[in-house]
């Protein structure tokens, strides 16, 4: 179902696996930085729902967990949670999990054409 308002793409926290590869280090760096979770009151609600319709009541229709997702802002999942964090945090974790993945990257020296398609489409996104 399409929705103009909604990026399917993100359901549950996007298709990718990061959040499960990554879940020690997820939590380590949530620990550091003294970060709390988002309160289940303030969840997005699921989009397709009635805009008047009470944000309590909208949650309880999308629970259980997880909720469709959609947060489009800088944010970690950890164990059933969503963690909001300010771009300075951000810069940290990302940057650790990109070192990852030039570590990665170098240690393979090669990739098959399809994993070289899906490389290539998140480094064009950065631009030249």
């Amino acid at each position: 179902m399409y929705s103009p308002i909604f990026d399917w793409k993100w359901l549950y926290g996007g298709p990718w696996d990061i959040w499960v590869r990554r879940v020690d280090m997820i939590g380590k760096f949530i620990r550091e930085q003294k970060i709390k979770p988002v309160a289940v009151e303030d969840w997005p609600a699921h989009p397709g729902l009635a805009a008047e319709q009470p944000a309590a009541a909208a949650r309880a229709i999308v629970r259980p967990r997880p909720f469709p997702g959609g947060l489009r802002s800088p944010h970690l999942h950890f164990k059933g949670d969503i963690y909001l964090v300010n771009q300075q945090q951000w810069g940290l974790f990302s940057g650790a999990v990109i070192k990852q993945y030039q570590d990665k990257l170098a240690k393979a020296g090669t990739v098959g054409f399809g994993q070289l398609m899906d490389v290539a489409e998140g480094m064009e996104a950065l631009g030249p």
